[in-house]
């Protein structure tokens, strides 16, 4: 369990970070096609001495020392930020980290003794990069995307500084979370939810990488034991992650590999970054049913009256459109971004506000008013899959 910066995880190496991906067919089977001379092994400064800054030193050890995928640090997905970021990981992981402090100021991530496996991968995540500059990480725990940035904006997910990553149970503050198979506390499901705020795919450490390219992955999750007893249902869900020039797109698809039906909702909860929640207006909203405030259910009472939906950062906004259009825009100052949605019903907006930022425990005063939610959902109305069928749903974010 890390815990890291915004900074961190939007600017820099992560550890355990495949920085150049192998191709895909080597790295699902395990054959270590790809050279050594495209992965970096790193050497990440624990904080900064006087006179220096936050940035970490990175460099390329001699030819045969580089490993092919660097070692997490600690058990789970131990990842640190490069840019403002420290390595944090609590218990051994941290006594081993304050030897290396103390011995060298640096901290060599050992070469991992398998081959470049799946499984190796799934120690931390997967760096994706595109021809035009753009970037993007991926966390193999709970499959959750961390950070997204184009070369002439920059980063633009939020992660809080205290989010918790890689530790099982635990959800990561930022990013694109996966809520499923339960949005919420909705529980309108006729198979039944596990009755778990969100499901719990966005805690899970079963995650596994299945396909790996330059500038896309696509992960694996079934369920095991401990899943089947929160919610008896079984199913095969492949996430997909691919970057584009100035886009980001994700597609969930779910196979229904049990004998009965399968029912479920969720969201896809991303946090966008901005310099003030204030300064945000989401447009293509206004007409569509909403409810104003978040429950159990949909309601679908209200109709939304505004061209532009706007955060007033004191207030939490908890606002849920049903059975919506499938494009809006994101605007924040200067930056456009465009949503889209495919085969998801619904859009959620969300900010905890001042009055009740304390009720997250995982972020800090004042960052609050740094990030705001707006996710394709679907939850007002549950989506049925038959046995053996396969739902998708794509999302899509683009740089306008």
């Amino acid at each position: 369990m890390v815990k890291s910066s915004e900074a961190a995880l939007g600017a820099g190496a992560v550890v355990g970070c495949l920085l150049a991906a192998p191709s895909a067919s080597s790295f699902a089977t395990g054959q270590q096609g790809a050279p050594p001379s495209r992965l970096l092994e790193q050497k990440i400064r624990l904080g900064p001495t006087r006179g220096q800054s936050h940035a970490p030193s990175l460099k390329q050890p001699p030819q045969q020392q580089r490993p092919a995928l660097l070692a997490a640090a600690g058990a789970g997905a131990a990842l640190a930020g490069a840019a403002g970021g420290r390595l944090r990981p609590a218990g051994a992981a941290r006594r081993g980290v304050i030897a290396a402090r103390a011995s060298a100021g640096v901290l060599h991530a050992p070469p991992v003794a398998a081959p470049l496996t799946v499984s190796a991968a799934g120690e931390g995540c997967i760096r994706l990069r595109h021809a035009s500059g753009a970037t993007c990480d991926v966390s193999v725990y709970a499959a959750n995307v961390l950070s997204w940035r184009l070369p002439d904006m920059g980063e633009q997910l939020f992660m809080s500084s205290e989010a918790v990553l890689g530790q099982p149970g635990t959800a990561i503050r930022g990013g694109v979370p996966i809520c499923w198979p339960q949005f919420g506390t909705f529980d309108e499901a006729a198979t039944g939810a596990p009755k778990l705020k969100h499901g719990f795919v966005r805690q899970s450490n079963r995650w596994q990488v299945s396909e790996v390219s330059e500038d896309a992955v696509s992960l694996r999750l079934v369920p095991d034991a401990e899943m089947l007893k929160k919610w008896p249902s079984e199913f095969e869900f492949i996430y997909t992650v691919s970057l584009g020039a100035k886009s980001l797109r994700l597609k969930m698809e779910v196979t229904n590999t049990g004998p009965q039906p399968l029912e479920f909702t969720g969201c896809l909860h991303t946090y966008f970054r901005c310099e003030a929640c204030t300064d945000v207006a989401v447009e293509g909203l206004k007409g569509e049913t909403v409810d104003v405030g978040i429950g159990d259910f949909f309601r679908g009472t209200e109709v939304e009256d505004r061209e532009q939906v706007t955060f007033d950062g004191k207030s939490e906004i908890q606002l849920l459109y049903g059975s919506t259009a499938d494009a809006i825009v994101v605007k924040d100052g200067d930056r456009r971004l465009r949503l889209t949605k495919m085969n998801m019903p619904d859009w959620v907006l969300w900010n905890i506000g001042d009055d009740n930022r304390h009720t997250l425990p995982d972020l800090p005063l004042g960052e609050q008013r740094k990030y705001v939610c707006v996710e394709p959902g679907f939850a007002t109305v549950p989506q049925r899959v038959k046995p053996g069928a396969t739902w998708c749903a794509m999302h899509e974010v683009e740089a306008l």
